[in-house]
């Protein structure tokens, strides 16, 4: 865990830097070349690997092996084998001026405004839970993160969703037109998902070769506790019952991954601390549950 000065001057650091990459890519785009413009465009698709995947993938990778391949196989099998199908949509949507998902749809079926509606509105729906993922990981993150809890949940997600929708007003949606590129947004997530692939090889080398001899002694240890893994359900009313000192529950999620234990918490009453519950289920593999009373046990 980091001091709270720290982790708020690394975040307002970093963010700092992003808005710095975007306004100058935006303000320099004319000068890039066409081979640094592929390379941003390869990096830049890794937006599909948000804050969600980062975390949820490495969660799977931990808890399921294999599983977290399902979720990256489709986008990648269409872009090796259904190219010409993306560029088609592309040629089309420069042709129809077409800026989104439902004026596609509609101009399809004679530029239906009511379909357009409706697509709008499930697309809304669709999404909003997906939203709610990504600020669920940021904040979680940061929370596992800091030495001592210093805002409320809801404060930290709020900040963090006026931070990503100012990003997104100064240098997505300034100008809504299908001939804008938005290079300034595209560099800024091409940099984003170069820090995370550097991260992750880092992460991977680090366990692989100093952690474990070797990748081989990983998949041997893997193939031997396999059969090993543990579930621990955590029973609580919220209500401290020792005057000991406590670990604090990084610590204890620390503990449980490295031991291959899934914990899930099962909050009993009216004084649980559900979003703890939910942030030790997450990190822990497991599911959180609440009961009001006897019965609901049955």
């Amino acid at each position: 865990m980091f001091a709270n000065w720290l982790l708020v001057s690394v975040s307002i650091g970093y963010i700092g830097l992003l808005f710095l990459i975007a306004y100058l890519g935006g303000k320099y785009r004319n000068k890039l070349k066409t081979k640094q413009q592929t390379i941003i465009y390869a990096l830049s698709l890794g937006v599909y690997c948000s804050s969600w995947g980062f975390l949820g993938t490495t969660a799977q990778a931990a808890n399921n092996s294999f599983t977290y391949i399902s979720v990256y196989l489709a986008p990648i099998l269409l872009f090796v084998f259904a190219w010409p199908f993306i560029q088609r949509i592309i040629k089309t949507s420069i042709q129809l001026k077409i800026t989104s998902i439902a004026d596609l749809l509609s101009a399809r079926f004679g530029k239906s405004q009511s379909l357009a509606i409706i697509i709008t509105i499930v697309a809304l729906v669709g999404t909003m839970p997906y939203i709610a993922l990504q600020l669920k990981a940021i904040v979680y993150s940061y929370q596992i993160l800091q030495e001592t809890p210093d805002l409320p949940i809801w404060q930290l997600g709020l900040i963090v969703s006026i931070i990503l929708a100012v990003f997104t007003i100064i240098f997505g949606v300034r100008t809504i037109d299908v001939t804008e590129r938005h290079s300034g947004v595209m560099i800024a997530i091409a940099f984003e998902s170069l820090v995370k692939l550097i991260a992750f090889l880092l992460v991977g080398i680090f366990v692989s070769f100093v952690v474990y001899d070797s990748p081989v002694d990983i998949w041997n240890l893997s193939k031997d506790t396999i059969s090993e893994s543990k579930i621990i359900f955590l029973f609580t009313d919220g209500v401290s019952n020792t005057d000991r000192s406590l670990l604090p529950y990084s610590e204890v999620i620390r503990m449980a991954i490295n031991n291959k234990i899934n914990i899930a918490p099962i909050g009993f009453g009216n004084y649980v601390d559900i979003d703890l519950l939910d942030k030790i289920s997450y990190f822990a593999g497991g599911n959180s549950y609440r009961v009001y009373n006897e019965d609901e046990f049955n």
